[in-house]
């Protein structure tokens, strides 16, 4: 783990605000190798969401308090735990008390990385509130003590996060790809906005612990990651539809492979990935990918975009090198 002191908190101003748009991952990380650190065992390769994401804002209060979409949460909930836990590890004990207000415009708890863009909004509103001025990489790395994919939500564009072999994470990289791709799109349907019944980082750790072909996931979601770099490179959409749609059903399948069986898929989602599927079949170049949850994102080209507004009336389509933080 990087050797940092707990980080300043003299406040220098007296609130501060940040968004941090979400991500879907084309090339999908389950699994931790260190819980306490928050590494992942594999590599994973994201698409940002634009303006889709969370707001965070910060400001010094009597006592620690979080509240998202205008209600407060209870002190004893996951959320708060989690959080104030991950803020102690940065600050210290001896931190003053913080008032955190969170706005989402995607599901909490669903599968839409609305983890990731929430800890990234918190963490880029800290960075301004106390005047940190901390570098990407930085960033990065407090980010993913938070989630494992906020890492990926602090930048626009594809995003890259090396998993590292380092037992304390010195190794983790996040690299953000220069290429952009105008016409790409992403369409987000969604098949449920509960939240789900299994958390994602309890679900990790069952697939860890209990599925048998966990060990193959994680060399066959390296390769995956390798090959989606070399088809953004020349923009090969074909391929990379293909390796979103597999890498994506791969990893359910290995986490139906867990015992219990986990499963986050309901059956509207495998209908729309089988009406995804025709569609290719009649020349609608889309592929589907589901994180851990019921719901389904799309990656199309522009040429497409009118087709698929038609066969899925409610899809919300993003461009996400067209749509400012």
């Amino acid at each position: 783990m990087l050797n940092i002191a707990p980080l300043s908190y003299t406040a220098s101003k007296e609130k501060a605000e940040a968004f941090c748009s979400s991500n879907i991952a084309l090339c999908k990380y389950w699994g931790k190798r260190d819980e306490v650190l928050n590494l992942p065992t594999n590599s994973s390769l994201s698409i940002s969401l634009g303006k889709l994401g969370t707001r965070a804002s910060i400001c010094i209060g009597e006592s620690d308090m979080l509240m998202i979409g205008g209600k407060p949460i209870a002190t004893q909930s996951a959320e708060y735990t989690r959080l104030f836990t991950w803020i102690n590890s940065l600050l210290g004990n001896n931190r003053p008390c913080l008032y955190i207000h969170t706005f989402s415009n995607i599901p909490i708890g669903a599968g839409v990385a609305s983890s990731a863009s929430s800890f990234g909004a918190i963490l880029k509103a800290m960075n301004s509130f106390f005047g940190w001025q901390l570098n990407d990489s930085l960033l990065a790395h407090f980010a993913r003590l938070g989630s494992g994919s906020a890492a990926r939500s602090l930048s626009r564009g594809f995003v890259y996060a090396k998993a590292g072999i380092d037992s304390n994470g010195v190794d983790f990289n996040v690299i953000t790809l220069p290429q952009t791709w105008s016409e790409f799109r992403v369409g987000i349907l969604y098949v449920s906005r509960a939240k789900k019944p299994v958390s994602s980082r309890d679900g990790m750790k069952l697939t860890v612990q209990t599925s048998p072909t966990y060990k193959g996931w994680v060399e066959y979601a390296e390769n995956c990651c390798d090959e989606m770099i070399k088809a953004i490179q020349v923009k090969d959409f074909t391929k990379v539809g293909e390796i979103t749609e597999r890498n994506a059903l791969t990893m359910h399948g290995t986490m139906m492979g867990c015992s219990p069986p986990l499963i986050y898929m309901l059956p509207k989602t495998l209908e729309i990935i089988q009406k995804v599927q025709q569609l290719r079949s009649q020349g609608i170049e889309a592929y589907a990918t589901v994180d851990a949850g019921p719901n389904v994102k799309l990656v199309f080209l522009k040429k497409d975009e009118q087709s698929i507004k038609e066969s899925f009336p409610t899809c919300e389509i993003i461009s996400p090198f067209e749509s400012a933080f």
